[in-house]
């Protein structure tokens, strides 16, 4: 008798692609978070997710501060793809906890000798990440294909089209810096580690 029969069964459906559906969540003004995949850059932004479906071309994403160009799928923030890894072990450890219990059942219904097995698969939880920065975010839309973006800084490309809105967005920046500093108490008390 094959002990662990269902165990193996569900390794050897793993053993080829699996999909996993995760869905990530946009903020409550419908933006999605963005980060630039160049290592020299990993600058962070947001694109309003009916743009990002709508007007953002798969084949080609402008980071809006250094202006490297990516393919749409390259765009994940270190938070999502923490997320991204999380919900993958989850469906290991389901998958394998389920195979796992089906041996153990079928074992003790069928054998003389009982196995206790016991199987743990606690949920696992991803910390989310204050919006202390809410304030200091500048909320832009390109002149040229009208995609709306948000940034926390200085933004000089649009991430759809590429255009490049520098005179735009410095005197949009200049109104950020001065909405932050208005709201610098409430930043303050939001941060947790002031270093």
């Amino acid at each position: 008798m094959d002990v662990f029969k269902e165990t193996k069964r569900a390794l050897r459906q793993l053993e080829g692609t699996t999909s996993i559906p995760v869905t990530i969540s946009c903020d409550g003004d419908g933006y999605f978070d963005r980060e630039c995949p160049s290592e020299e850059c990993k600058f962070q932004f947001k694109v309003l997710m009916g743009d990002w479906k709508a007007k953002v071309r798969d084949e080609e994403v402008f980071c809006p501060f250094c202006g490297h160009t990516a393919d749409s799928t390259e765009w994940k923030t270190e938070e999502q793809i923490e997320q991204l890894k999380q919900a993958a072990i989850e469906h290991l450890r389901s998958s394998m906890g389920n195979a796992l219990r089906r041996d153990a059942d079928r074992w003790n219904r069928d054998n003389f000798i009982s196995m206790t097995m016991k199987v743990d698969s606690r949920p696992q939880h991803v910390a989310v990440p204050l919006a202390a920065a809410e304030p200091m975010r500048l909320k832009i839309a390109c002149f040229a294909c009208e995609c709306r973006y948000a940034v926390i800084g200085a933004a000089y490309f649009c991430p759809s089209c590429g255009h490049n809105a520098a005179d735009q967005v410095f005197a949009q920046t200049i109104a950020g810096i001065t909405q932050s500093l208005e709201a610098l108490n409430s930043v303050r008390i939001a941060i947790q580690d002031r270093d």
